[in-house]
């Protein structure tokens, strides 16, 4: 479609070279959006330092090996520690609900991680 300015063969990251950003008019490349640019942004990153990260972002695995009861604990505890770091690290740039969308966000990557890593 573009002529004889590409060859027949080209991948995603050609698209960040000067040339085809301009054959294409352009910018198909921009910076990768992490939960830590977005909280970094909004002065908030200490949150990912705070020792309730880990109890706010762990996962929540029933593999027959724990009871309900202990299941549910560690899931009351899991949302308290998510509360608790969202009513702290809120402030004008950045709200509680934000925060805590990007505590649930690092918890959905542990378990796409665990789901693909695991058998």
């Amino acid at each position: 479609w573009m002529g004889t300015a590409l060859t027949d063969t080209w991948h995603a990251q050609d698209s960040a070279s000067p040339e085809i950003e301009e054959i294409l008019g352009i910018q198909c490349v921009k910076p990768l959006k992490t939960v830590y640019s977005h909280l970094d942004k909004a002065g908030a990153s200490a949150v990912l330092y705070d020792r309730l990260i880990t109890t706010a972002t762990r996962e929540i695995i029933a593999d027959g090996t724990k009871s309900r009861h202990q299941l549910n604990m560690e899931s009351k505890e899991k949302h308290r520690a998510i509360e608790a770091l969202g009513s702290k690290y809120a402030s004008r740039h950045i709200d509680a609900e934000e925060i805590k969308l990007c505590l649930y966000s690092m918890g959905d990557n542990h378990s796409f991680l665990t789901s693909n890593r695991d058998p």
